[in-house]
């Protein structure tokens, strides 16, 4: 099942509210997508919990951001793949400050 939505993409882990030096965000259309087991059983294996996956229509459109937001909770970008025009991001939600800054991974 595919959802359109709009997503934040940040170059740079943001630091906080007050402290976004050196984070650049744009916004960009995107469809939510399955992760699909495969992929879910491979990452796993390595250490990852991917639990969602954006499919933007533009490979264009990802420029080697590291972080998206999705209405209010943060996914760090763990793998993408590149299926004809479009670019798949498969995404692991992160936990992120009340100041806004993202808590180092438990790994």
């Amino acid at each position: 099942m595919k959802i359109s939505t709009t997503l934040t993409l940040y170059t740079e882990i943001p630091h906080g509210v007050f402290e976004t030096i050196g984070t650049n965000t744009r916004e960009v259309y995107a469809d939510v997508v399955d992760v699909g087991m495969n992929e879910y059983y491979l990452a796993r294996s390595a250490g990852l919990a991917p639990e969602i996956a954006f499919e933007l229509p533009e490979y264009s459109d990802y420029q080697g951001e590291k972080m998206v937001k999705l209405d209010n909770t943060m996914f760090r970008i763990v793998r993408t793949t590149r299926r004809g025009m479009h670019e798949r991001l498969i995404c692991e939600r992160v936990d992120v400050n009340a100041d806004g800054s993202v808590l180092p991974s438990e790994d």
